[in-house]
């Protein structure tokens, strides 16, 4: 849903492989220049590592559950 409403916003989304490894998350988070995430509980750390670690300023939301 949250993908669904971003594209038909105007605005780009560009969703990660649930795959992918910390390092390959934290690695398209650092070159995508991000402004905002929606991520599952699961990645919390990841993404809070990153955003303390490189100092990333971003809004975050946050999306408790699977969809």
């Amino acid at each position: 849903m949250s993908y669904v409403s971003i594209l038909l916003g105007g605005m780009v989304a560009v969703p990660l492989d649930k795959g992918l490894t910390d390092i390959e998350i934290e690695n398209s988070l650092l070159r995508g220049k991000v402004d905002a995430i929606i991520y599952e509980e699961k990645y919390e750390k990841i993404i809070e590592k990153v955003r303390k670690e490189r100092k990333i300023k971003y809004n975050t939301l946050y999306m408790h559950g699977k969809y």
